[in-house]
């Protein structure tokens, strides 16, 4: 704080185009009102719904708040000096609750999205996260699900939360589903996945958490979100001295890392990429993205357009030939005989991000598979998969399934070992846990399932079969 608030001091001056006199006029306005009732109190009151994971999350039974939205309003408070207090709000009450008099809380974190429409009559920060409308279904239903037209039919059952920007979008692209409003949005992702409505209309920052703790659900259009907007914090007028603060914080944060941190805690890493700065709700393309949208990196400097091989089953995987997995090119060599001819193709990404288990150049390493496993399907050039490096193609496959079909027995298996041994896997959610994580994709071009290092080739060949 000794270092930041001069640069805030500074910064609102110059906010305010002028100079501090000495000696204030008796009378004049404080520079800083809202600040100095922050500061006064020791408290920067937080307004919250609570609902939103992994935003902002209320536990019902300690009431206990967290989230990545929930930090990051934690350390703007720190930014103060003071501390943070959660006031719990809802969707419907949000914009009441920002403006009331006396106010309710200072400022309002979590989901916002930033628009025009609500900077009309209340101030929003700078945006510090990526969003955008997506949707959730059943994993079974994934394929069916592609494209607005194919939600938008009376036979589909849409679920989304009162009073936001869901059910906004809702109302104007879906006339005819059968829309309804559920008034907790943390259980609408259950009534999903047991059959109740078939469609959650949300949010690329949320979707992917239940994905992650429910295989039952599938987010198919994670990669190209209807809209494209950012998450701010949300403020009534006439806090000139605070928005600039928060900006400033915003900023500060973005510069050193803590947010990047943040988000990598919070499983947000491999969505904040896909944005643009303004919000809009009308009508989007009808195409979804799907692999053969990508050109994967050949050896020798080659490439390979993927939409060359629409019509045909992916498997996908990375590999290394100094792994503990890879006498599974036996396995997949045996699956790419039996299967090729009726349009199976193997996509082989050498990696060495796991325990520098793939040194050689594209072409040794090709030499060794084609010698030791007799493989007559192709490698292609070595890439990273995981980190800011990782190649576009796995940003959207680990999108399009961020958890593997593993128990938790053998996640917990494979982390264990490595940890034995000084080797780190998976540092993120959604992360490739390690050599040999393998995705399906289907004849679409659309990603089916995800397997773990320690499936093996053998065990996957039936879901092949019936793709095929």
């Amino acid at each position: 704080m000794t270092f930041f608030k001069p640069l805030i001091a500074v910064f609102l001056l110059l906010l305010a185009g002028g100079c501090v006199s000495p000696r204030p006029q008796e009378g004049a306005r404080p520079a800083r009102p809202a600040i100095a009732r922050i500061e006064a109190r020791g408290v920067l009151l937080v307004g919250s719904t609570g609902d939103y994971r992994p935003l902002t999350w209320r536990d019902p039974e300690t009431g206990r708040w967290e989230g990545f939205g929930i930090e990051v309003a934690e350390r703007i408070a720190a930014k103060l000096g003071v501390r943070a207090e959660f006031v719990q709000t809802s969707w419907p009450t949000l914009a009441a609750d920002v403006q009331a008099d006396p106010p309710v809380f200072d400022l309002a974190i979590g989901g916002i999205t930033v628009t025009d429409a609500r900077r009309e009559t209340m101030d929003m920060s700078d945006g510090y996260l990526a969003n955008g409308k997506t949707i959730l279904c059943r994993a079974e239903d994934a394929g069916r699900f592609r494209s607005l037209a194919d939600i938008d039919r009376p036979d589909v059952r849409v679920l989304v939360n009162p009073g936001g920007l869901n059910e906004a979008f809702a109302r104007e692209n879906l006339p005819h589903a059968r829309l309804a409003v559920h008034p907790r949005n943390e259980e609408i992702p259950s009534l999903v996945a047991d059959g109740t409505a078939d469609v959650m209309v949300t949010e690329i920052v949320e979707a992917p958490w239940y994905v992650r703790n429910d295989p039952r659900l599938a987010a198919p259009l994670l990669a190209e979100p209807f809209t494209h907007g950012e998450i701010g914090v949300l403020l009534r007028k006439g806090q000139d001295d605070l928005l600039a603060f928060v900006n400033a914080a915003l900023a500060e944060m973005a510069e050193d890392g803590t947010l990047d941190s943040l988000k990598a805690k919070h499983g947000l890493s491999t969505v904040t990429d896909i944005s643009t700065p303004t919000e809009t709700t009308s009508t989007p393309e009808t195409t979804a993205m799907t692999i053969h949208d990508f050109t994967a990196k050949g050896r020798n400097g080659t490439s390979l357009d993927l939409a060359t091989l629409r019509g045909k089953v992916l498997l996908v995987v990375n590999t290394a030939t100094g792994c503990g997995f890879t006498p599974q090119y036996e396995g997949l060599e045996k699956l790419y005989a039996k299967h090729h001819a009726a349009g199976l193709e193997i996509l082989d990404f050498p990696c060495d991000q796991f325990g520098h288990q793939a040194p050689g150049s594209d072409d040794e390493i090709h030499a060794f598979c084609a010698l030791k496993y007799n493989t007559s399907f192709d490698q292609l050039a070595k890439i990273e998969v995981n980190g800011p490096g990782a190649d576009p193609i796995y940003v959207f496959l680990k999108a399009a399934r961020p958890k593997d079909d593993a128990t938790d027995e053998a996640i917990a298996g494979l982390r264990d070992l490595l940890k034995k041994h000084g080797l780190a896997g998976a540092e993120a959610p959604g992360d490739i846990e390690w050599n040999f994580t393998k995705f399906l994709v289907d004849r679409e071009g659309n990603v089916v399932k995800r397997f773990h290092p320690t499936t093996t080739p053998e065990e996957i060949d039936a879901e092949i079969a019936k793709l095929l």
